[in-house]
């Protein structure tokens, strides 16, 4: 069987009575095993990639898309919002960050090789010759 994970965001009741309802509503064990945070705030996801190996992770929310939506003036509406996340280039973020992660991973290779040449060979400078 499957597993989901379900985000809610709720005002206005304490975690006590969100605890209560999951268990009416589905039972026991999930609400003795819902994560409740506070809105906004960063879970355990980072510290999952971490655990993995992971470096450079990120995780995107609405709020982010809020914040710049803000910054570039734009009004923020449900629909603005839908519409960003279905389009092509948001749908496919995660090819693009990995394609802009390799160049930085690759620049940052070049310039430890760099380093380590002109600690080798601190007279030599760029295009003075063998």
């Amino acid at each position: 069987m499957r597993s989901y994970s379900v985000t809610i965001e709720l005002s206005g009741i304490s975690k006590k009575q969100i605890k209560s309802r999951l268990k009416a509503a589905f039972s026991s064990e999930i609400a003795q095993g819902a994560r409740i945070a506070k809105a906004g705030v960063i879970d355990e996801s980072f510290d999952t990639c971490r655990a993995l190996g992971h470096f450079g992770c990120v995780h995107w929310t609405d709020d982010d898309l809020k914040a710049r939506l803000e910054k570039l003036n734009v009004p923020v509406t449900a629909e603005v919002l839908i519409n960003l996340k279905i389009s092509y280039s948001v749908r496919h973020i995660d090819d693009m960050m990995v394609e802009t992660g390799w160049e930085v991973i690759e620049d940052s290779i070049l310039d430890i090789v760099d380093a380590k040449t002109q600690e080798k060979h601190p007279s030599r400078e760029e295009g003075s010759g063998p």
